[in-house]
Parts: C-alpha cells; sequence; structure tokens
C-alpha cells in the first residue's frame, strides 16, 4: 500500500488507498521508534530520543562537568544514579 501510494500518479488511487492508512504515534515509544530497552537508558533524566533533539548549546552545558573530569550524581524518585 504504501510503494502504491507513494508511486502513483493517480489521484483516485491515491484516495482509495489513503482510506486504508492511518497515522498514530505508537503506545509503546510514542512516536520515538525506539524500543523500550532503548529509551529504559537514561542520562540527566532523559531517555536518547529526549537527548537527541536537545539545542547543541543545552548538550554542551550538560556535558562540560563531565568533560572536566566531574561526574555529578543525582537521585531519581526511587533513588537510582542518574548521570
Amino acid at each position: 500500500m504504501l510503494h502504491t501510494f507513494a508511486h502513483t500518479q493517480s489521484a483516485l488511487m491515491k484516495k482509495r488507498v489513503s482510506r486504508y492508512m492511518i497515522g498514530s504515534d505508537c503506545r509503546s515509544c510514542h512516536g520515538k521508534r525506539l524500543k523500550k530497552e532503548a529509551l529504559s537508558v537514561t542520562f540527566a533524566g532523559l531517555d536518547i530520543a529526549e537527548f537527541s533533539c536537545l539545542p547543541l548549546k543545552r548538550l554542551a552545558e550538560m556535558l562540560a562537568p563531565i568533560a572536566r573530569g566531574e561526574w555529578p550524581e543525582h537521585r531519581d524518585e526511587k533513588d537510582h544514579a542518574v548521570f
């Protein structure tokens, strides 16, 4: 179906195919397109998808202490170490 929708020149065919296509976020990853195992790893409370969306300036600020050899340890609500 996706191939037909993407490659057809016919507006009628696109209309027919589009009736069977719906867009929605995955219930597991909420549209991040990563497995729950990958999203379970966090840094400073952010999963990899959130981390990759940070502006470079904010990312540099977060990583600066680590670049200096300082590893600030914080605890989350379950008393797990958060880096």
